[in-house]
């Protein structure tokens, strides 16, 4: 099948500039890889435990928060509502 001329430089511009995008791609990947196993410093498997046990304390605290205060509001709206009644 033979393309006309303008179609076949569109069809080749298309492929080039694919080709040049996975390059980036490929490159992007292959960089972050690099960043990770170079120059990345990860924690120590006790910094790691500490880590995980400050998060756990913190969420508890502040669920034990979210829920007094939505006992209190929800204790400050009955007496309200019921005002009204």
């Amino acid at each position: 099948m033979h393309l006309p001329r303008q179609n076949f430089h569109i069809h080749h511009i298309f492929h080039i500039f694919t080709f040049f995008q996975m390059n980036k791609v490929s490159a992007y990947f292959s960089e972050s890889y690099k960043e990770l196993v170079e120059k990345v410093t990860w924690p120590t498997w006790i910094q790691l435990q500490q880590s995980t046990l400050i998060v756990l304390v913190a969420t508890l605290i502040i669920t034990l928060v979210v829920g007094l205060m939505d006992l209190a509001s929800s204790s400050v709206l009955k007496l309200v509502y019921s005002l009204f009644k």
